[in-house]
C-alpha cells in the first residue's frame, strides 16, 4: 500500500517528507490554504529525495498549465477535479467515466477533512486513492478498505502546519500494514 502526503508549501514541509519518504507528495495549485505557484513548485520539488513522486494537485485548470508542469518536471502526475483529459499519468477525482491512471475518492468537499464514500472503491475499474478526512486516528479504517494509496493532507498537520511527527508516523503504519 502507499502513501500521498499532500498540501506540502514549504522546506520544512519537504524535510519532513523527506525525512518519512512517502511515495507521492502533493503540490495544490488549487485555491487553498495550501495553494502553491508552479516556481514554488519548482524550488520545492528540487529539493524532494528521488523516488517520492510530485502530484499536482487541480482543480478545473486547462490542460496546457498542467502539461506544461509537467513537462517541465515540476509534477510527475496530475490529480484533476474536472473534466480535463491531460495526456500526462493522471488521478481522477471526479468525472470517473473519463480515462485516468487511478482514480481517488474524496470528500464532496475536497480540502474539508471530511471522509469521502470509500464504499464507491469496488465500483471502480482503476487502483484507487481513498482521501478525506484521513488521519492517525482513521488510519486503519481506510488501510482495511485495501486502496491502492491513501492521501492525508490536513491528517498530517498540527494548528495547520505539516507535522513532522505525525507524517512519520502515518507513513510507518501505512509500511507496517503491508
Amino acid at each position: 500500500m502507499k502513501i500521498k502526503i499532500c498540501g506540502v508549501k514549504n522546506i520544512d514541509d519537504i524535510k519532513a517528507v523527506n525525512a518519512a519518504r512517502p511515495d507521492f507528495v502533493g503540490f495544490v495549485f488549487a485555491k487553498s490554504p495550501r495553494q502553491v505557484t508552479a516556481r514554488e513548485a519548482r524550488l520545492l520539488g528540487a529539493n524532494i529525495y528521488p523516488g517520492i513522486l510530485k502530484v499536482g494537485v487541480f482543480v478545473y485548470e486547462p490542460t496546457e498549465f498542467i502539461e506544461g508542469l509537467y513537462n517541465d518536471n515540476i509534477i510527475d502526475i496530475a490529480q484533476v477535479y474536472g473534466g480535463q483529459e491531460p495526456v500526462v499519468p493522471t488521478i481522477r477525482a471526479s468525472h470517473y467515466d473519463l480515462e485516468a491512471d487511478y482514480y481517488l475518492l474524496d470528500s464532496p468537499n475536497p480540502g474539508s477533512g471530511k471522509p469521502g464514500d470509500w464504499s464507491k472503491q469496488k465500483q471502480l475499474n482503476k487502483p484507487v486513492f481513498l482521501a478525506g478526512g484521513i488521519n492517525l486516528s482513521n488510519l486503519d479504517e481506510a488501510l482495511a478498505k485495501r486502496p491502492y494509496a491513501v492521501d492525508v493532507s490536513s491528517g498530517a498537520e498540527t494548528d495547520r502546519k505539516k507535522d513532522p511527527e505525525k507524517i512519520k508516523e502515518l507513513v510507518r503504519r501505512v509500511r507496517e500494514y503491508e
